[in-house]
């Protein structure tokens, strides 16, 4: 497949930087490829490997850097429309209440991913407020996308929409590199 000389310009709202698991397979990997195809990130995420090694290693969260991401988060409603495409990592403000969180939807185009954890965390709770946000987000994403069928299944079965199936990446040559080390 040739590169396209189109240059899509797409925000990507993750989760955690690149040794965040759920981000790096769902997200990270497949940016290489997509930019060698025209398209062109902007990634902005929450929580950054230094926190996040803190937290595995059940330390202190740092929730000063964690607040000044949220507020980072924030300033970008102001400047979505220099977007594409907004993809968002399961939630823009993770335990923020559905008011909040919809002004990231209804301008520049949506798409929402979510993997096996986050679907499997609302399924035993219909009637709470976190899936009633889970269910809205499903809805107000001008595209949804999980990681295999089951996935799909599950969100129609929860919401009524079916999402699409995009497999997980797995950069197999990084995991070769740190092996060789």
């Amino acid at each position: 497949m040739e590169p396209s000389a189109t240059v899509l310009n797409v925000l990507l709202l993750a989760r955690y930087g690149v040794n965040g698991a759920s981000s790096r397979v769902r997200h990270y990997s497949y940016i290489p490829h997509l930019e060698a195809h025209g398209i062109r990130f902007t990634v902005d995420y929450l929580i950054d490997d230094d926190s996040l090694a803190l937290f595995y290693a059940g330390r202190q969260r740092r929730w000063g850097r964690i607040a000044a991401a949220y507020a980072r988060r924030l300033t970008r409603l102001r400047n979505l429309s220099q977007f594409d495409v907004v993809w968002i990592e399961k939630e823009a403000l993770p335990g923020s209440p559905w008011m909040l969180e919809r002004l990231f939807y209804g301008g520049t185009p949506t798409l929402v991913d979510y993997d096996d954890f986050w679907v499997a965390r609302h399924q035993d709770m219909p009637k709470s407020g976190e899936v009633k946000k889970f269910r809205n987000l499903i809805r107000a994403a001008d595209s949804v996308t999980v990681a295999n069928r089951f996935l799909a299944a599950s969100i129609h079965k929860l919401s009524g929409r079916l999402p699409d199936v995009l497999p997980n990446a797995i950069d197999i040559d990084m995991y070769r590199k740190a092996a060789d080390r």
